[in-house]
């Protein structure tokens, strides 16, 4: 577990990275001009955008982070939801951070104990296949995917140590009760959850497992899933309309080399972070897995905006749409395509 707390701590150490936290936690965010979601939320909508990082402003994103460690508890369970790794939730007391904002309680899988402890080895759980599972490469896997994990719910602790519950009114007939302010939508996108967005952000997309079981045993490898990407649901969220309405009628997702997984706990690559930027922790694109929603909703064109909605990219970045071949492979110089394929490959 050790290699995995560096990881994260040099993750939350990286300037380029505490940017998205500044934007995340500036006072005060732009509001959303979008009714319907507000309407849906219950309550005022906002977005934000990366702040650079200036002398007095680094200095109270530390003073932040390190105040964190008062108002955050960490547990394991083994009654979190079927493949659920971590959930975050207001804790039993108050925030060291703003007065009237709850502590946080991260609750985290018990899986990783027995991986880490090398009591559940990965090769009990594979399938046979070529060249098989290596179980140290496994651990690795689960290694960098808990130390993400970390992160991700360490953004969403900040956002909940960081705004204080506020009294919403209702008509005279219904009390008014205290309700927790929801997080931002991230440069305008389409769901607002500050963990995903945050791991997009960074790698190119969410840290997924390839295969099954889910959870912190990973006998396969990791791979990256756009966010929010061709999602039509995510939980504790508000989303902003269905991706086909937002130019998104496909989505890529790449598996994350070893290679790059294992140079992640490396000097080498945070040299290169700090050389050539964070970009550098994204993986390489060389095969990909392409999947379509559902045909009943009329896809927009790129960049077109929807009524009441920003223009939003496809979310597959340097991809077109139906420029796979008739065995689903896309190249460089794309040959006619079907689009009929429901999951296609992507070199």
């Amino acid at each position: 577990m050790l290699p995995a707390l560096k990881l994260a701590s040099r993750i939350l150490d990286e300037p380029q990275i505490l940017t998205y936290i500044k934007g995340a936690l500036k006072k005060s965010l732009t509001q959303i001009n979008d009714d319907e979601a507000a309407n849906k939320a219950g309550q005022p909508l906002y977005t934000f955008s990366n702040e650079p990082l200036k002398d007095w402003t680094s200095e109270e994103i530390w003073h932040t982070l390190w105040t964190l460690r008062e108002c955050i508890t960490f547990r394991f369970s083994a009654h979190l939801p079927y493949g659920c790794m971590a959930m975050c939730g207001g804790g039993d007391t108050g925030s060291m951070i703003a007065i009237g904002a709850h502590s946080a309680k991260i609750t985290l899988s018990n899986q990783f104990f027995g991986v880490f402890r090398r009591k559940l080895k990965a090769s009990q759980f594979s399938k046979p296949w070529n060249p098989g599972t290596h179980d140290e490469s496994a651990v690795l896997r689960s290694q960098f995917a808990f130390a993400v994990t970390l992160v991700h719910e360490v953004m969403h602790a900040l956002w909940l140590t960081s705004n204080p519950a506020y009294v919403q009114h209702y008509a005279p007939t219904n009390p008014s009760q205290w309700v927790n302010r929801l997080e931002p939508f991230y440069r305008d996108g389409r769901m607002n959850e500050l963990g995903a967005c945050w791991e997009t952000h960074v790698f190119g997309g969410n840290i997924h497992m390839l295969g099954y079981p889910h959870g912190a045993i990973m006998p396969y490898g990791l791979t990256t899933v756009p966010f929010p990407g061709t999602w039509e649901f995510y939980p504790s969220v508000i989303n902003r309309g269905n991706p086909r309405k937002w130019g998104h009628g496909w989505q890529t997702t790449y598996p994350i080399q070893m290679k790059h997984i294992r140079k992640m706990f490396t000097n080498e690559m945070w040299d290169e972070v700090q050389r050539y930027g964070i970009k550098r922790l994204r993986r390489e694109r060389k095969l990909g897995y392409r999947s379509y929603v559902d045909s009943k909703y009329p896809a927009l064109a790129a960049g077109k905006a929807v009524s009441g909605q920003a223009p939003s990219p496809t979310s597959s970045v340097d991809s077109k749409e139906g420029e796979e071949d008739h065995q689903g492979v896309v190249r460089r110089e794309p040959p006619t395509a079907t689009e009929g394929n429901s999951f296609v490959i992507v070199s």
